[in-house]
């Protein structure tokens, strides 16, 4: 996510998860949420675990001396940790947490027309990071009545893209801080939704003062600039988060996988799998062979593993299946003899046909093919490498039950 934002012009900041807030800025905006923050005492001082890092950057950014020419300014951060404090019965598994993971990608826009065209490029960056992923959303747009009629175009041309129902909520009135809001949701095997993806168009956070419906006056974050015309204006903020909380990501890969599974052969695109090769040895005899294999996978930064197991090639390979290793590499007599290897590509992602085939077979094959396919599968992802102590299957850890 990282190297594909800074691609596409983000700037890196890192804002503290814990601080004290004494600041009437931040004091307004995390009085709004008091039943979800963590708050940690030490001596006579009283410290707020952040929730997300807006308040702190938006902080920042009204200390800028910022110019029209800066526009658009995109700020990414990691966060990591976010922590909300969710009631018992809202927590579920990676679903919904107390403590995630948050990319998140805040933009300032000098007017309302380069925060849409923004706002259409940003959209486009989320579609292309749920593809490296293989992520599969429906999409949500929440936008007020006058925001709608006046770009209903673009709105409808978006979700046209998407070839698949989208759900559109246009609201009379203004009753948050942004006019549009994109929302993109994964269904889980029990038709539960929870939401990856989001952007906003905020039209207020920038402002100096709020004036409620009510008449109470909010202190806001007095973000400004001085505009060519010598006037000094507000930006429009775009709040992006480019996929959500990274454990909900894991929990939509492998829900959306366990609800298609009777449609599309389930597992994790090479890349982000796990396990990335498991190697099979019919018999003792080419296990010396296999760790060969293994010691040149692991040396390209490919993660694999050996199955060193006293079982059947035949159970071995079912937990290949159970775990949706990408790719299994069986090495037998033959395999031995002539210096190749057998390989079992897993068809990821793919409808079933109608054999119900999971996995297309190379046989006798050289290495390199291999390397060649995991290559593919993996330019321009990130590598990371598998610890030792995890290349044998024996020496997997396992948790009592």
């Amino acid at each position: 996510v990282e190297d594909r934002l800074i691609d596409y012009g983000a700037i890196l900041i890192e804002t503290p998860i814990m601080y004290t807030v004494k600041n009437k800025k931040l004091t307004a905006q995390t009085a709004r949420f008091p039943a979800r923050s963590y708050w940690v005492e030490s001596g006579k001082d009283r410290y707020l675990l952040r929730y997300a890092s807006d308040f702190l950057l938006f902080d920042l950014f009204s200390q800028m001396n910022l110019k029209p020419h800066y526009f658009p300014l995109r700020a990414y951060e990691f966060e990591q940790y976010d922590f909300r404090r969710e009631q018992e019965g809202e927590l579920s598994g990676l679903r919904r947490l107390r403590g995630f993971i948050m990319p998140d990608l805040h933009t300032l826009c000098k007017d309302l027309e380069l925060s849409i065209d923004e706002f259409i490029k940003q959209y486009q960056l989320i579609k292309n990071l749920e593809n490296d992923l293989g992520i599969k959303s429906f999409v949500i747009f929440r936008v007020t009545q006058e925001f709608y009629d006046e770009n209903k175009k673009w709105i409808i041309d978006l979700i046209k893209s998407e070839n698949h129902p989208a759900l559109l909520e246009i609201w009379e009135d203004r009753y948050y801080y942004y006019i549009l809001k994109l929302e993109r949701n994964v269904l889980s095997a029990q038709d539960k939704s929870a939401t990856l993806a989001t952007n906003q168009i905020d039209v207020e956070s920038s402002l100096d003062f709020l004036v409620d419906n009510d008449g109470v006056k909010r202190q806001k974050y007095n973000i400004s600039f001085t505009d060519t015309d010598g006037q000094i204006k507000h930006p429009i903020i775009l709040h992006n988060s480019p996929t959500g909380g990274l454990e909900r990501v894991l929990w939509g890969l492998i829900e959306s996988s366990i609800r298609n599974k009777d449609k599309l052969v389930p597992g994790f695109k090479t890349w982000i799998s796990p396990i990335q090769v498991r190697i099979i040895t019919v018999s003792d005899d080419q296990n010396e062979y296999a760790k060969k294999i293994l010691s040149i996978l692991n040396s390209e930064e490919f993660r694999a593993d050996f199955d060193d197991r006293e079982e059947t090639v035949g159970k071995k390979i079912r937990q290949s299946e159970i775990e949706w290793i990408p790719y299994t590499v069986v090495i037998g007599k033959k395999e031995l003899q002539n210096q190749s290897i057998s390989i079992r590509k897993r068809l990821i992602g793919k409808p079933f046909g109608p054999k119900k085939q999971t996995c297309e077979q190379l046989n006798d094959v050289k290495l390199d093919k291999l390397l060649e396919l995991l290559e593919e599968d993996t330019r321009n992802f990130p590598k990371y490498k598998l610890p030792i102590p995890f290349r044998n299957f024996s020496k997997r850890i396992y948790f009592r039950k």
